[in-house]
């Protein structure tokens, strides 16, 4: 069975139609913005700051807010209207890379300072130090950070696409966003900006004035990074790697000797095998149940393979440990997973029809049983999910915070004074005045 979000989706769309992003009237690109209820329902701020309501922002901000990105001021504003410096702006797009589970543990365990001149010491280091690491900033001619200058808006296209990419695969390789191919402005020709705008433009995150001007130099607002940055969540959802709102692929799969080809299956056998997959971890659970299989197995006696059922494809996520002793004695073995490293998770979930399992062992290597991972769209009746044990779901599930919602959260948790230990020699506030998130920076 293959568990989607599709309907809760719809059903968030529909209930939260307000949270889409407010464009003024006549503007011409209103109906390509992407809608940002499915990571915005359930989680906006009742209430936006009084200093940003009514305005075009205020729905995003509410957003934003709720999610842990950007907050206000100290007063109780937000101040929509004020310019993000490159600071601000290295805070905010690192706190959305670690909700959405972007930045591999050792990246912020070894965190160290040092790289600009112009940052040691200053609130916003730990997160100009995180994105520098991972390749999504980097520092000017002269070799500072540029700390407090303000961050255009082709600038600002350059960070998005490059923390997408990061999202996507947990390293930069220009897999994410795909390839511009509109051309929606008319004063981007040429620019150092223009591929990164009109791939943003492309889904829906970046909008022009309704001019056909994209303005790449002009400068982002507080309440413009918003909007930037909730379209952004909103296109890691799509795209399943918004770990707020993630679901594991999970498929149940019946298998038979009857869809073995190129060998005879084995006579009577069937089985059942359950795989769990966390795209964003690259790492799964599996659980089987076999009836009729004649051990011994072969060496490699469980496999999801490459292509349909009717083809014999190479092995792409087998059991990290032998299960051979375990389905000899009971028919029954369950563990983690190993996905190969040339596998395409994206398509894994996609178009499950590419990919089936099998069952061998050393008097069938062709297979004693196989199976074709379901598609869950057609409708039709699939085995009910057989039992994966806890502690192996527990690596895919994050625990509950205690809030009934079955996800902690990586930014507000520890919140505060000594609980939180910031990264090392990088000079953080300690917590005392103010509340903390991961990396130590005021909330």
């Amino acid at each position: 069975m293959h568990h989607t979000r599709k309907g809760r989706r719809a059903a968030a769309a529909t209930a939260a139609a307000g949270l889409v992003v407010a464009l003024a009237p006549g503007t011409a690109l209103a109906a390509e913005a992407r809608d940002t209820a499915p990571v915005c329902e359930g989680e906006a701020d009742e209430e936006a700051p009084a200093d940003a309501r009514g305005t075009t922002h205020e729905d995003p901000i509410r957003c934003v807010s709720g999610l842990g990105i950007a907050e206000g001021y100290p007063d109780g504003t937000y101040q929509p209207g004020r310019d993000v410096t490159r600071a601000q702006m290295a805070t905010f797009v690192g706190r959305t890379l670690l909700i959405a589970d972007a930045v591999p543990d050792e990246v912020v365990e070894n965190l160290e300072g040092g790289s600009f001149p112009d940052t040691p010491g200053t609130t916003h280091e730990a997160y100009i130090e995180l994105l520098h690491e991972l390749g999504v900033v980097h520092g000017k001619n002269d070799g500072t950070y540029g700390y407090n200058d303000p961050v255009t808006r082709g600038q600002m296209a350059a960070f998005l696409t490059r923390a997408i990419d990061q999202a996507h695969g947990r390293a930069i390789d220009g897999s994410q966003p795909p390839a511009a191919s509109g051309d929606d402005f008319d004063d981007t020709d040429g620019t150092a900006f223009e591929q990164q705008i009109q791939q943003l433009a492309d889904q829906g995150i970046y909008l022009g004035d309704g001019q056909g001007t994209a303005n790449p130099g002009g400068y982002v607002t507080r309440g413009q990074m918003a909007s930037f940055l909730a379209r952004t969540a909103a296109y890691l959802d799509e795209i399943r790697r918004w770990r707020p709102t993630y679901e594991p692929i999970d498929y149940t799969v019946p298998m038979s000797p009857d869809n073995v080809v190129g060998a005879d299956g084995e006579e009577g056998a069937s089985g059942t095998i359950r795989i769990v997959v966390d795209e964003i971890e690259r790492r799964g659970a599996y659980a089987i149940t076999l009836d009729g299989v004649t051990p011994p197995y072969a060496s490699t006696p469980v496999a999801v393979r490459r292509g349909g059922a009717d083809e014999n494809g190479p092995a792409v996520i087998t059991p990290s440990t032998d299960p051979g002793s375990d389905l000899a004695e009971d028919g029954q073995a369950s563990g983690q997973l190993t996905l190969s490293p040339t596998l395409d998770v994206d398509a894994l979930a996609e178009s499950p029809e590419g990919f089936h399992v099998d069952v061998r062992t050393q008097s069938h290597s062709g297979g004693a049983v196989r199976g074709q991972l379901p598609d869950g769209g057609d409708g039709s009746a699939l085995p009910a999910p057989i039992p994966i044990p806890e502690e192996l779901l527990d690596l895919l599930d994050p625990p509950d915070d205690g809030d009934g919602g079955g996800q902690l959260d990586p930014i507000l948790d520890p919140i505060g004074g000594d609980d939180l230990i910031p990264p090392p020699d990088l000079g953080l506030p300690s917590g005392d005045d103010c509340t903390v998130d991961l990396l130590g920076v005021c909330v």
